[in-house]
């Protein structure tokens, strides 16, 4: 059993302040005079427990249960109720020894539930008190009048309250309280039934609309992505050639520094170049200037020729493909009307064979009815059956006449509504026509200055896409020209490079070179220049010494020695300089130098740096470079030690040595490679300026034109939404005008309409008296029959005229089939129109390719041999 320990209440009715009440295990009377609150303890206890009814706790609402400070107090911001419960049994599922349930009620009747002082909800204090077997709402506690009430109630009140005190009420409560929430549901559900079937159409409405605006969306984000990647590609390439540019000019630098001290050797050479270079210009402007430009210019011509035509192909490629999806979806379409036609021939046969099978079945009847009348001896009725029969054909024809009529009216109303909608439009048209009147004038000088504006934008869009097939064309050569000079600049190199790797190949001058002491200068090879018309002759002239290694002094010389005694790795021949004797170059060398078939003395063919003038007088000595070997005999073999430039050897001691000779790369640097190399160079950077010239150029000129065809498409925009508001102004009389002639047309079709309407009254009038006269006839036929032959003969009667009307109808049904089938077949007429048309397109847009293919092969083959033929200039 759940024993309660004590009750806490503050600002709870008569509780102002904090009152603690504590309550013994056994049984506890609270005792004391009328309106000093025992009642309220019993309302706070219920309170507490969750009691959500205001009146059942004496008050007309949960804020009246505050404390109100009563005449002189001050009124409670708040009222709070605790209980202790004992859990030494472990009633409540708790592992306290006390359980302490509170509730707190703010001025505007929200509640507060806690259990051992954490916030909870209502429904988890009634799980928790449900645990201990404790009903808020339970008869264990009896308020003030719940007795006498109790004495009042009727028996069914009381059986209810047993059934509360059992507990049974709660179910009941539970389940009235799930079957409405069940109909509430059940309720819902019809709704959203009711709504879901009249949404359905609009959502399918909608989701096209949604599929439309998601298409758009995703263009145009996939529209700003591709901007954003494309600037951020173009960004991106500008750093990178910006951070190239930065590193390159920090090596020009570097190498500037180098080239600087070699400037004033090279300005004589540059300044005989220049001579020669100038007497080679003048030469080429006599010969091929004239021609040269005509080349250039047909170029030019050509490669904008070619632009044009891969532009219209693109044009035609794109039309081509449309084309080809118009006419899938037009054969799709055919295919339907195929079907259509098809499913109406066959409804169109099944009725037809139907109505064989009831013409049958009536021709049947009519036997029948010929052969009971013989029977029943009613062949004298033969002139009343025969009246009927007629009467019936005139019926059938009156009811054919009438059923057209009432089509022909249909027909006709539908035409009406065309019409009065169209007068509608019209007349809401002209209401606008007349209110924009003034505003049009204003709208129109805009669309006026918008067409100029455009034209403008037109012409300013053309430019700019011939300056971009220009830059293109531009590009193109600069292109085609920085790989050619890329190609000649990359042999130089690898001739350079194999000079150098040559002189490299020995390991012992390689490792002193790698080791950077000072006092070292090099190999005779790279302390000297040649011209690359001499360059095998020296190096046979030079002989071994060409490798030897050029130092300051003799301990440099020892000292290089020591490390490669150390190393182990080779033999090397040292040149001193301060101890290297120069050699004599007598007169008699001197005087062959000068003689016909002579280049001259070797040494004088190289040039170095004057401190290195001894040198190349030890390794050369008085050799002297003659053009041919038979120059050298007609000198005199011995007479002095000479060379040719085919690399033959005459000695002064009479030997000759000569033969095929490849030079081995290891001798003397060649002027030629270096010059040109540096000429190369320089060449390859005016090229690689212009080219990021033009590309800056091309690609400011393509976003001018990007900007030019999007003002343009906005100014086009404005234009024809100007014009389509504006020509209100100038169709307004046409709008007058067919506004008449519809009215009149609708007037006609009215009158029509109320004809047929005459007609139809008429002969319904006339259909009406026809079946009273048939209806008379019959009763006459009856009256000489009997009743039972007169019904047999009725029935057969009426089953003849429903096969009859049943005829009726399905010939009525088939004319409308073949109605179908007309506008079908129509339509399929005129879609085979359309795709013999788009054929037409086809074929013509098909040869116009091939015309352009074959043009443009043309074009690049004429192209290809112009650009040779300009090539040609340069060689």
């Amino acid at each position: 059993m759940t024993i309660i320990l004590k009750m806490e209440a503050r600002g709870f009715k008569s509780f102002a302040n904090k009152v603690e009440i504590p309550f013994g295990k056994k049984f506890n009377v609270v005792l004391g005079p009328n309106g000093s609150g025992k009642s309220n303890i019993l309302d706070a206890l219920s309170f507490v427990l969750g009691n959500v009814s205001a009146k059942s706790m004496r008050a007309e609402k949960s804020a009246s249960l505050i404390f109100n400070g009563g005449k002189k107090g001050k009124p409670a911001k708040e009222a709070e109720v605790a209980l202790y419960f004992s859990n030494d049994n472990k009633e409540f599922p708790l592992d306290t020894k006390e359980v302490k349930i509170s509730r707190l009620l703010k001025n505007n009747g929200t509640s507060v539930y806690k259990i051992n002082d954490e916030v909870r909800t209502r429904q988890q204090v009634l799980e928790l008190m449900a645990a201990a077997n404790i009903d808020p709402n339970g008869h264990n506690i009896i308020l003030q009048g719940d007795i006498v009430k109790f004495m009042e109630m009727k028996t069914e009140e009381r059986r209810k309250i047993i059934e509360e005190i059992s507990g049974i009420a709660v179910f009941e409560d539970k389940k009235e309280k799930a079957m409405k929430e069940l109909n509430k549901v059940q309720e819902k559900l019809n709704e959203a039934d009711i709504i879901l079937t009249e949404r359905e159409k609009t959502l399918i409405d909608l989701k096209k609309d949604r599929d439309q605006a998601m298409k758009f969306k995703d263009l145009e984000t996939n529209l700003k992505r591709n901007k954003a990647t494309r600037l951020s590609m173009i960004i991106k390439e500008k750093n990178e050639k910006k951070q190239q540019a930065e590193k390159k000019v920090n090596e020009l630098k570097i190498e500037v520094e180098k080239k600087q001290k070699l400037i004033d050797d090279f300005k004589e050479q540059i300044s005989k170049s220049n001579e020669e270079l100038k007497r080679i210009e003048e030469e080429l402007d006599k010969k091929g200037d004239k021609r040269q430009r005509e080349i250039a210019q047909r170029i030019e011509s050509l490669r904008t020729e070619i632009i044009k035509k891969d532009s219209r192909k693109g044009v035609l490629e794109n039309e081509l493909k449309k084309i080809k999806e118009r006419k899938v979806q037009l054969e799709r379409t055919l295919k339907e009307y195929e079907e259509n036609i098809e499913s109406l021939k066959k409804e169109i046969s099944n009725l037809e064979n139907n109505n064989v099978k009831l013409r049958q079945e009536f021709d049947g009847v009519e036997k029948k009815i010929v052969l009971f009348k013989k029977n029943h001896g009613i062949e004298d009725m033969e002139e009343i059956t025969k009246k009927i029969s007629e009467l019936d054909e005139t019926i059938e024809n009156l009811q054919r006449e009438i059923s057209d009529e009432l089509e022909r009216k249909q027909s006709l109303i539908r035409q009406k509504d065309a019409l009065e909608y169209q007068i509608s439009d019209l007349e809401e048209k002209l209401k606008q026509a007349d209110e924009m009147r003034k505003e049009d004038l204003e709208k129109i000088k805009k669309v006026k200055q918008a067409k100029q504006e455009f034209a403008n934008v037109a012409k300013m869009l053309s430019a700019a896409l011939n300056e971009s097939s220009v830059y293109s064309a531009q590009l193109a050569q600069a292109r085609n020209k920085l790989m050619d000079v890329n190609d000649e600049y990359a042999k130089l190199r690898a001739r350079s490079i194999g000079i150098k790797e040559m002189l490299a190949a020995d390991k012992a001058v390689a490792m002193i070179k790698q080791m950077n002491l000072s006092g070292v200068y090099g190999t005779v090879a790279e302390l000297g220049k040649v011209n690359s018309k001499y360059s095998l002759a020296l190096e046979v002239a030079a002989g071994n010494n060409i490798k030897s290694v050029v130092v300051k002094d003799d301990a440099v010389a020892a000292k290089c020695i020591a490390l490669l005694k150390e190393k182990k790795t080779g033999v090397v021949k040292f040149l001193p300089l301060n101890k290297l004797k120069e050699r004599v170059i007598d007169d008699e060398a001197k005087k062959v130098a000068r003689m016909h078939g002579a280049v001259g003395l070797a040494m004088d063919l190289v040039s170095f740096d004057p401190k290195f003038r001894n040198v190349f007088k030890y390794v050369f000595g008085p050799t002297v470079v003659v053009d041919s070997l038979n120059t050298g005999r007609k000198i005199g073999v011995g007479r002095v030690r000479m060379v040719t430039l085919e690399g033959d050897l005459l000695d002064v001691s009479g030997a000759m040595v000569g033969g095929f000779r490849r030079s081995t790369g290891m001798g003397f640097k060649e002027k030629e490679v270096d010059s040109g190399l540096e000429s190369l160079e320089n060449e390859i950077k005016k090229l690689q300026d212009t080219i990021n010239l033009l590309e800056k150029k091309k690609v400011e000129n393509e976003e001018e034109i990007i900007n030019l065809r999007e003002r343009k498409a906005l100014l086009e925009a404005e234009i024809t939404t100007g014009e389509a508001k504006t020509k209100t102004e100038f169709d307004l009389d046409e709008l007058k005008e067919k506004k008449r002639t519809l009215v009149a047309k609708q007037k006609t079709v009215q009158e029509d309409i109320a004809a047929i309407d005459s007609a139809v009254t008429t002969k319904e009038k006339t259909l009406n008296e026809y079946r009273e006269e048939k209806e008379k006839v019959k009763a006459k036929m009856s009256k000489i029959s009997s009743n039972s032959v007169s019904s047999e003969l009725a029935v057969l009667e009426n089953n003849k005229t429903n096969i009859r009307e049943n005829i009726i109808k399905n010939d009525s049904r088939i004319e409308g089939l073949r109605q179908q089938i007309k506008l079908h077949q129509d339509e399929k007429a005129r879609t085979y129109e359309i795709l013999e048309n788009l054929n037409k397109e086809n074929q013509e847009f098909s040869e116009e390719m091939k015309e352009i293919l074959v043009e443009l092969a043309e074009l690049k083959k004429e192209l290809g041999e112009k650009e040779k033929e300009q090539k040609q200039f340069y060689k």
